[in-house]
């Protein structure tokens, strides 16, 4: 198709067998705009989002997250696919963190949905997401921490399992709640495991914290490092600019 295009507007640059230097400007102009849209089709920005999910791992510090085809246990190959994990605690989900760690150098920031190429969608479940790269100098700035947080009444967060499904969270009738997945793929579809994280993209990921609606003392895990890691950048990034 672009290179129709690109002989369609060359034809056209063509007078008395000459071709004018400043159609010829608008016609290479023409095709690398084409070729840009085309490579976009084709190597998205990475993205992530939460869905509710199924056939899940419990959500615990330092859990892999290892990229499936939704609905099965295949390995994602594409640069896409979702983690699914579950809630073990008794109290709703509040807040979720996720690191990944990519082959580029980043720089560090936060407070944003969309930060060096990579984006992220609450997709219903919460009502925000934010992106920090954290300062990790002097090693490479290669880690990447998605935050989902925010629940109201058409964002409930993260229900608990049902009642005694802690032990079989996945046996019939255990799936109803408390169930969620990262969603990797392009424009958050649940379906085939195509992503943008490839390339100097491609990840790995890991659980790093989450936030209860009512804390619980053997989940203190989850209040500690990776949300102080968050906010703290955070906080030093406002006072220097105050």
């Amino acid at each position: 198709m672009t290179t129709i295009l690109f002989a369609a507007a060359m034809s056209r640059c063509k007078l008395n067998g000459t071709m004018k230097p400043h159609t010829v400007f608008y016609a290479l102009a023409l095709f690398a705009g084409f070729s840009f849209f085309a490579r976009a089709d084709v190597l998205p920005d990475p993205e992530i989002a939460v869905d509710l999910g199924s056939l899940s791992s419990k959500f615990a510090p330092n859990a892999p997250c290892l990229p499936v085809v939704p609905g099965t246990n295949t390995p994602a190959a594409n640069g896409g696919g979702v983690c699914d994990f579950y809630n073990a605690s008794n109290s709703d989900i509040t807040l979720l963190a996720l690191q990944a760690t990519v082959n580029r150098t980043l720089t560090p920031n936060s407070g944003f949905s969309s930060l060096e190429g990579f984006n992220c969608n609450p997709d219903g479940v919460f009502t925000t997401c934010l992106i920090t790269i954290p300062n990790l100098a002097p090693a490479m700035n290669d880690v990447v921490i998605f935050q989902f947080f925010g629940t109201n009444g058409t964002h409930p967060g993260i229900d608990p399992l049902p009642a005694g499904c802690l032990s079989h969270p996945d046996a019939v009738g255990c799936t109803t709640s408390g169930h969620f997945a990262f969603n990797l793929n392009n424009g958050n579809v649940l379906t085939g495991d195509v992503g943008g994280w490839t390339g100097n993209d491609a990840g790995t990921f890991k659980a790093l914290s989450a936030q209860f609606a009512t804390p619980e003392p053997s989940l203190t895990w989850l209040l500690g490092a990776g949300s102080a890691l968050v906010f703290g950048f955070a906080r030093r990034r406002k006072q220097g600019r105050s």
